[in-house]
């Protein structure tokens, strides 16, 4: 590229704010559509909702603390307040382990055989339990790459000396951020069908 499409008064631009980042990804995570049928074309006839990856009577109960578990999930307050250190944090059972992947038909029909406080362990729970986790990688994939491009912004207000090195690991992290999702998709894409056709072997 030329030298005023990748540096030209970028070091006069004011810094990049992080948490314009941060809002864009409480934002694409907030989407809400069916893993299920955006692949199969099947048609949703339920609500969107909150679908937990670890069922909430079941595995979430069971460790909880007077209704909560501890998660690493972490927030861009959280982070600045420990300077940077990953550090676990109770939240409420309702609210763990869950994305906005599935509508409620497909959430309860489908995975009723994995619900509840006991169930049978068998080929066919095990690729329900391995398709929720692929659906829920995918979800939060498609939110990373949608927001990846934000990357190439953290340069704005820096020396262009600084800008080259920025700008090269920002292209980087697009690159993989794209690469990841495409085989994620491929994975998602092999569950989906075996779900579909009841293919347990």
């Amino acid at each position: 590229l030329k030298f005023k499409h990748c540096h030209l008064d970028r070091e006069r631009r004011r810094p990049f704010n992080p948490f314009e980042y941060s809002e864009a990804v409480r934002k694409e995570l907030a989407r809400r559509y069916c893993s299920h049928a955006d692949e199969s074309g099947a048609t949703c006839g339920g609500p969107i909702i909150d679908a937990h990856t670890v069922q909430k009577e079941g595995g979430l109960r069971a460790i909880a603390r007077g209704g909560k578990v501890y998660t690493l999930l972490a927030t861009l307050n959280g982070l600045i307040k420990t300077d940077g250190r990953l550090e676990p944090r109770l939240i409420g059972i309702g609210d763990a382990s869950v994305f906005s992947g599935f509508c409620s038909n497909h959430d309860n029909d489908l995975f009723r055989p994995i619900e509840g406080k006991n169930c049978t362990i068998g080929p066919r729970e095990a690729l329900l339990f391995a398709y929720r986790a692929a659906c829920f990688e995918a979800f939060m994939k498609r939110a990373q790459c949608e927001t990846a491009k934000l990357f190439t912004r953290l340069d704005e207000g820096r020396p262009v000396e600084e800008q080259e090195s920025i700008q090269n690991a920002a292209r980087a992290y697009t690159h993989n951020v794209a690469a990841a999702l495409k085989g994620t998709h491929s994975r998602k894409a092999s569950y989906d069908r075996r779900v579909k056709s009841h293919d347990i072997e």
